[in-house]
């Protein structure tokens, strides 16, 4: 047993210190973000999760700047012509897969079949830093040697080393800080997302030059522009968004329901009742999410917009013209409870 004392920080427990800037307006602030062999206008990914996952909404994050990400939780032929129907020249989309050989096999072929040149990929697993997906990674590169690998989740600097040396080129980092994740109630097991993002960062810094380390995703925990700007300037490349884009119009409309108060969007994490329920996972899995009703809350492109704003407005209170400017300027500040209950608005 190790006891390990340096708390574990979120994102709220921290506040970037602000510096001197030149910025005129925060439009001139850039969220280009060069993710693989595309560059993106604004560095958000989608969560792969049946509840706000559709072909509109690839769409609608492709119009926006951002990377889509596709769900696996539908046949093959569905994802395959999900994918099929948004992509092309410059317009990528992420094809999310599994551990699962048969339906790996069933869905590579799937999509391989209508997007020949697919590029990106996701393998998409709660606990990445296993023997489980190795197999997959392997798989994956012996049918396309060039293609953009993703892996995760891990939330440690051994996690992210693991995949690394699998070859991987990004990593999905977090564990247990999604909206809906009850995963470190029920285990016991995760770390704060601010800590991970940092940590992992940090580790890849020390192994040489950015761009022969796998990419960052922080994916969890993210509340508000705020909380990107903080991932962002921690080490991140990419932040992913489940939460932030429930009740959005684009999300499934099998998704959404009539209430007294109104019309509402069914949001529920990839491991809550609900969705095991509706994919008839066995019910001896016990659940480790929960579900939830959220109000509309208009369009992806209004979301994206109000998001981008305001990491712009943060980058130009540290004086940054670009996410890498961001990440070297940044210098941050632990806050007292009081503190973070002294900067939320007041009715």
């Amino acid at each position: 047993m190790k006891l390990i004392s340096e708390p574990s920080l979120t994102y709220d427990d921290v506040l970037l210190v602000p510096q001197p800037s030149s910025l005129i307006s925060r439009k001139e602030a850039s969220l280009a973000t060069k993710f693989c062999e595309f560059t993106l206008q604004v560095p958000i990914i989608n969560a792969p999760m049946d509840s706000i996952c559709s072909k509109e909404l690839y769409n609608a994050l492709i119009v926006s700047g951002c990377l889509p990400c596709s769900n696996r939780f539908c046949a093959p032929a569905e994802q395959a012509s999900d994918i099929a129907s948004v992509t092309g020249p410059g317009k990528p989309v992420i094809a999310t897969v599994g551990t699962n050989y048969t339906d790996l096999e069933a869905r590579i072929d799937a999509i391989l079949t209508k997007v020949p040149m697919q590029k990106l990929w996701l393998i998409d697993i709660a606990n990445g830093y296993s023997k489980v997906i190795e197999k997959p990674i392997k798989y994956l590169r012996s049918i396309m040697t060039d293609c953009c690998i993703i892996a995760g989740n891990v939330c440690t600097v051994e996690g992210y080393a693991y995949l690394a040396g699998l070859g991987v080129d990004a990593v999905r980092c977090g564990l247990g800080s999604g909206a809906l994740c009850s995963t470190r109630i029920k285990t016991g097991v995760g770390m704060g997302q601010f800590t991970a993002i940092m940590s992992i960062d940090k580790y890849r810094m020390t192994q040489g030059l950015l761009s022969n380390t796998p990419y960052i995703i922080a994916d969890g925990g993210i509340k508000t522009s705020g909380d990107i700007v903080k991932a962002l300037a921690a080490g991140a490349d990419m932040v992913m968004i489940g939460r932030l884009f429930a009740g959005c119009t684009e999300c499934p409309s099998s998704m959404k329901v009539n209430t007294p108060d109104g019309p509402k969007t069914i949001y529920r994490g990839q491991a809550s009742r609900a969705f095991m329920d509706a994919h008839n996972i066995s019910k001896d899995k016990a659940p480790e999410g929960e579900a939830t009703l959220v109000a509309c809350n208009g369009s992806v492109k209004d979301v994206i917009s109000q998001l981008a704003q305001g990491i712009q407005s943060g980058m130009s209170y540290i004086g940054a013209k670009s996410i890498m400017e961001l990440r070297e300027k940044a210098v941050f500040r632990t806050v007292s409870p009081s503190t973070y209950i002294e900067g939320l608005p007041k009715k």
